[in-house]
């Protein structure tokens, strides 16, 4: 536990100098996300078995790291046609050496993790000057629900929400994610509004409980998602890379739920008014 709470704080240490950064050079949040999206993309693939299909690979990673990258809707149209028909195009090659589940499987998550993360750049690009401040509690959102629910679970929990998927989730631990999540959401608000403008922001707390409650309900269903397909390719982690977490898809699986849904809740419901 020790070695989780030290890199959830490393992260949200790193996660903070991105909002940061934001503030000096808004691409480097375009830069930061097109990193995330190759290297989770690299960790799905070698999910699937198909590591040492580098053609099939590096087409999948070049793909998550443009995305992000691009400007316009057109262009970002044309990376996810160019993206389908050369990975289609590819699994024709390979037809006997990979099943058509296993590419395809490949490719349609390839998918849902390159356009939930790139969501990030789209939530900050709603919010003008909080752009940053909605992309810190987006991510917030998925990782205080996943703090809530783990510290909740590890102390009060008594009756197991789905354990063939993650035995270590429990009811007790959703309850936690919520209260928890709520509580950060409105504490994370107040703090931005006063630190940086001084109290003259107008926030909405509904919109901030709302994000609180939907987002630890999205939260778990996206780490279920991708506890799911660890348990069908018969993998722990999909990596090493973050101490105590695993790898960037055992970090952000939730993020990649959240933040597309956020992205379209925060149109109705925006947090700064």
């Amino acid at each position: 536990m020790g070695k989780r709470i030290l890199s959830g704080a490393i992260l949200m240490s790193i996660l903070g100098a991105v909002v940061l950064l934001n503030l000096v050079f808004p691409y480097g949040v375009n830069l930061i996300v097109a990193g995330l999206c190759g290297w989770a993309v690299y960790e799905m693939t070698s999910a699937m078995g198909l590591k040492r299909y580098l053609s099939v690979v590096l087409p999948g990673m070049a793909f998550g790291v443009a995305l992000p990258l691009m400007p316009s809707v057109y262009t970002k149209g044309v990376c996810y046609l160019l993206y389908t028909l050369l990975m289609f195009g590819l699994l024709l090659f390979h037809h006997e050496q990979i099943e058509f589940v296993q590419g395809d499987s490949a490719y349609g998550m390839t998918l849902v993790i390159v356009t939930g993360l790139t969501a990030l750049v789209w939530v900050r690009d709603l919010a003008g000057a909080h752009g940053a401040f909605y992309v810190y509690m987006t991510i917030c959102a998925s990782w205080v629900a996943d703090a809530g629910a783990y510290f909740a679970g590890s102390f009060f929990g008594r009756h197991k929400l789905c354990p063939k998927l993650s035995p270590k989730k429990t009811v007790e631990g959703v309850f936690g994610g919520f209260f928890l999540n709520v509580l950060a959401m409105l504490v994370f608000g107040v703090s931005y509004n006063y630190i940086f403008y001084g109290g003259v922001l107008t926030l909405s707390y509904v919109s901030l409980v709302v994000i609180g409650l939907s987002t630890t309900v999205i939260s778990i269903l996206g780490d279920l998602t991708f506890s799911y397909i660890k348990r069908n390719r018969g993998i722990k982690d999909y990596g090493n890379i973050i101490p105590g977490h695993g790898g960037i898809l055992d970090r952000f699986d939730s993020v990649i739920f959240v933040s597309p849904f956020l992205f379209f809740l925060l149109q109705l419901l925006p947090m700064i008014r």
